[in-house]
C-alpha cells in the first residue's frame, strides 16, 4: 500500500506505480511522472507540484526515545547553552545512512541526535552524554 501519491493531470498516482520522475529543466515548471498504467504499459503524466527524489526513499518508524537536538547560546541557562529537543518519529533510509524525520522542519545537514541511552551522535562523532557533547560545542 502506498504511503503517498502525486497529483497529476491524470489524477492521483500512488508512489508504488511511479517508475520515473523527470525533473523540470530551465524555466519549465512541469514535472513529468512516468507510471505503470492500470491496464498495463507505461504512461506519462504531468504535475506542477514540486517532487523531491527523497520522497521515494524508504522510511521506517523510530524507536521511542531518539531526539533531534539544537543547541544555542543562552545566558539564562547555568552553562550558557540551551537545548531544544524534538522527538524523532522515523528514519529515512538513504544508502547506508539513516536520516532523522520529525514532525517539524527537516533537520539540518548536520543533525545532532540524542539516543535513548543518553549518548549523542553527530555526523562523524559519538559522545558519551549530552554534557560531554556540550563541553565540545562551539556555536555557529
Amino acid at each position: 500500500m502506498s504511503t503517498f501519491a502525486i497529483e497529476t493531470d491524470a489524477g492521483l498516482i500512488p508512489s508504488e506505480r511511479i517508475t520515473r520522475v523527470i525533473q523540470p529543466k530551465g524555466n519549465n515548471l512541469i514535472t513529468k511522472i512516468e507510471y505503470l498504467a492500470e491496464k498495463g504499459g507505461r504512461e506519462i503524466a504531468q504535475t506542477q507540484v514540486p517532487v523531491d527524489n527523497a520522497d521515494f526513499l524508504p522510511v521506517i518508524p523510530a524507536t521511542p526515545g531518539y531526539e533531534l537536538l539544537e543547541l544555542f547560546p543562552d545566558p539564562d541557562v547555568s552553562d550558557g547553552i540551551a537545548v531544544d529537543r524534538t522527538p524523532i518519529i522515523a528514519w529515512r533510509i538513504e544508502g547506508q545512512a539513516a536520516l532523522p524525520v520529525t514532525a517539524l522542519d527537516p533537520p539540518s545537514e548536520k543533525p545532532v541526535i540524542l539516543t535513548p541511552s543518553g549518548a549523542v551522535i553527530t555526523n562523524d562523532t559519538w559522545y558519551q552524554s549530552l554534557d560531554v557533547y556540550k563541553s565540545f560545542y562551539k556555536p555557529g
